[in-house]
């Protein structure tokens, strides 16, 4: 049964940007387990940036790792969150 204010989550729109599959995965998974359920999961810049210019609605959050093949991730958090306004999450992993 969901907690009083769990439903506010079920119609946010997140796109999950990594590129290990796995953690990906992870972090979709956990998203769903949070009542995130508009979740949609990408392993590039590119794709990411295709993503938001096509999005029929707009993403509501964003939640990247910082280290991307790419491109510079601080440019492209920068863009997300200054010339589109959507809040970014930035994650990173060292190993």
């Amino acid at each position: 049964m969901a907690a009083a204010g769990d439903e506010i989550w079920a119609g946010m729109r997140v796109l999950a940007i990594d590129k290990d599959r796995v953690c990906l995965k992870i972090l979709e998974a956990t998203l769903h387990r949070c009542n995130y359920n508009n979740v949609t999961s990408v392993m590039d810049a590119k794709t990411a940036l295709q993503r938001l210019r096509e999005a029929k609605d707009p993403f509501d959050l964003v939640i990247s790792e910082l280290h991307m093949p790419d491109i510079d991730a601080f440019k492209l958090l920068r863009h997300i969150a200054v010339e589109l306004g959507i809040p970014v999450i930035a994650t990173s992993f060292n190993a």
